[in-house]
């Protein structure tokens, strides 16, 4: 008898990342509405893709630099880079503005480099991560949120799987096509939340995927040898989607004439204004919310006499995804953009059947339903700029070259060497601060939100030591210091300075540093700081009410009037406004004018006290 020698089992990091990634991933990523994170949670993803890389060997990356795919996925994010660098109004915008490129190139990269065992984890994993997340998108169609409040409040926001509806329905709608293929193989099934756009998206996939089949012949074959079972689909998806459309409204629900619609149009011209300005680089990845309010403005229509009286918006995001990667790399970014998504596409469609003749390739229709999934939701949102949905399509794009991976024996993924570990550790490095930055951003805004203004201070001088290059990170900062009281004036305004330095086109901060100027009586520079954030946003409503009062201080009761004035069309309902120009008019004597004025600030505030004074002292004159 001879003894055979035992053999350690290997320890399989890179399963150990992938489940990171399609399990982990979705389930950890926090909500991120409004200003509330400085950096999502996106950087556990790019964690694990970094272990996964970092572990390469030489003959993997030679076989990345060959692959059609990777060399357009590189070029585009190459372009987008070094644009940026020579374009962004705010450079310190670029990194996090670039993270869901970095996470989309680095899934193809793996996905292109795994082998087939791999790739079956993968989707194992994800099948793990999307059932979970599955069984929350049904409860919220159901209507059951099991007390989820879905608001931006500090003190009632959602720290659970997806803050956002329109997050988990996009993310759901690029899961659908796998989970059809699931059904068709295996009779899964998956829940969809209820947001338009994804299910304009999960349309485009599941066309494209009977596209698919109606060109490949083995996918003809397929549909006459159980064409019962395929029209009887066919009818249940028809009943399906009558059924909910009926539930949401019919095709009214899809009309342009909605409130989410005309948010979405406005956003699209103000987007294709800045396009229009900046063709060919774009203004940089993440600074497309830099660069907006200096456009809004200039869609809205402007009376010679009055100005513009459109309120003041501001978004992150363009609600589109070939409108923003226009907005940020410009022109030639697009047109990168659309050539990796159509030599992908075209790989796919060329794909035929993988086993004995006749057989109908289901992993090419999923990853063409995915990829049409993705392509069709951002026309009306973002998803590619989600952690979770930007994995998925980096990872099915790879399935473009499936063919030509299968031919060549796979090198294992994510090794456990010194350079692997040492990139993998610095990388932990940066991320650990970047979290503390955005847990210090959050507690910034939350406490300062709520009223307490002393661990507000305390955090926001946490956070500028911690996120030193981020312009929101100075401003929070700066509205923290500037609810503090007047021990703290000197400090808000060093705030200010620091978010002018990094992004100076942002009429917020210059709002903040003339409200700061006026606070210590400088009303010569508080009316300066004034005039550069009318340049760039004239409908905000706060400059115009800072102007008024530093012009009013310095005696220039006139243009304080015409301030006032303006301030108060743009922002009708805001009682300070009207109270201070009722004072601007008395002062010129007109007191007809301002005894409207002050009627209009007591409709507002029916018991005020100042406002009562002042139209009796008017019946006494």
């Amino acid at each position: 008898m001879t003894s055979q020698p035992i053999t350690q089992p290997r320890f399989h990091a890179d399963g150990i990342a992938l489940a990171v990634l399609f399990a982990v991933v979705p389930l950890a990523f926090f909500p991120r509405m409004n200003d509330v994170f400085v950096l999502d949670k996106a950087y556990l993803a790019v964690a694990a893709l970094v272990f996964l890389v970092a572990g390469f060997g030489l003959e993997t990356r030679r076989r990345l630099w060959i692959s059609p795919v990777f060399k357009w996925a590189s070029a585009f994010l190459g372009w987008m880079l070094l644009s940026s660098l020579c374009t962004a109004r705010a450079p310190g915008e670029i990194l996090a503005g670039s993270t869901h490129l970095w996470i989309f190139v680095g899934a193809l990269a793996a996905a292109l480099a795994s082998g087939p065992d791999l790739h079956r984890k993968a989707h194992f994993f994800l099948k793990t991560g999307s059932w979970c997340v599955g069984l929350l998108g049904l409860a919220q169609a159901l209507g059951l949120d099991f007390g989820i409040d879905w608001t931006a409040k500090f003190d009632n926001r959602v720290f659970s799987t997806f803050g956002n509806p329109n997050y988990l329905a996009g993310y759901l709608a690029v899961l659908w096509p796998i989970a059809c293929v699931d059904f068709l193989k295996a009779r899964g099934t998956r829940a969809l939340a209820a947001v338009r756009g994804a299910f304009l998206g999960l349309g485009t996939g599941l066309a494209l995927m009977a596209v698919y089949g109606v060109v490949r012949p083995e996918g003809r074959a397929l549909f006459r040898r159980y064409l019962k079972v395929g029209w009887a689909l066919i009818l249940v998806l028809a009943i399906a989607v009558g059924a909910l459309m009926a539930r949401q409204g019919g095709w009214d629900s899809f009309s342009l004439s909605g409130e989410t619609a005309r948010q979405r149009l406005e956003t699209w011209r103000v987007t294709e204004k800045m396009i229009q300005a900046h063709p060919w680089v774009g203004v940089g990845l993440g600074n497309f919310k830099v660069q907006y309010p200096s456009y809004q403005w200039r869609t809205q229509k402007a009376d010679p006499t009055l100005g513009v009286t459109a309120p003041y918006t501001l978004t992150d995001h363009a609600h589109n995804e070939f409108l923003q990667v226009t907005a940020e790399g410009g022109l030639p970014g697009l047109g990168l953009f659309l050539c990796l998504w159509g030599y992908a596409l075209w790989k796919l469609f060329r794909r035929g059947g993988c086993g004995p003749e006749g057989t109908f390739n289901w992993e090419v229709a999923a990853a063409l339903g995915v990829c049409g999934s993705v392509l069709g939701f951002s026309f009306s949102n973002f998803p590619l700029q989600l952690a979770p949905v930007v994995l998925i399509a980096g990872w099915t794009l790879a399935s473009a070259e499936t063919r030509e991976r299968s031919n060549r024996p796979p090198e294992v993924l994510g090794r456990v060497t010194g350079w692997s570990l040492a990139v993998l550790g610095l990388f932990l490095v940066v991320i650990t601060a970047s979290v503390a930055g955005s847990v210090a951003y959050r507690n910034t805004v939350g406490e300062a939100g709520l009223g307490n203004m002393e661990p507000a201070t305390r955090y926001a001088d946490r956070l500028m030591a911690l996120s030193p290059d981020r312009y929101r990170v100075y401003y929070e900062s700066g509205q923290a210091f500037s609810q503090a009281g007047s021990s703290y004036i000197v400090r808000m305004g060093e705030a200010f300075d620091q978010a002018i330095r990094c992004n100076p086109i942002d009429p917020e901060i210059r709002l903040g540093k003339a409200t700061q100027l006026f606070r210590t009586g400088q009303f010569d520079k508080a009316l300066e700081q004034a005039d550069k954030g009318l340049a760039l946003a004239p409908n905000l409503h706060g400059l115009q009410f800072v102007r008024g009062s530093a012009l009013f201080q310095l005696k220039r009761y006139r243009e304080s009037e015409e301030a006032f004035a303006q301030a108060s069309r743009l922002l009708p309902t805001d009682f300070e406004t009207w109270l201070n120009l009722g004072v601007a008019q008395v002062l010129q004597g007109e007191k007809k004018e301002a005894a409207q004025s002050w009627a209009q600030a007591l409709v507002l505030r029916p018991r005020d006290v100042r406002v009562i004074t002042y139209l009796e002292s008017l019946e006494k004159k």
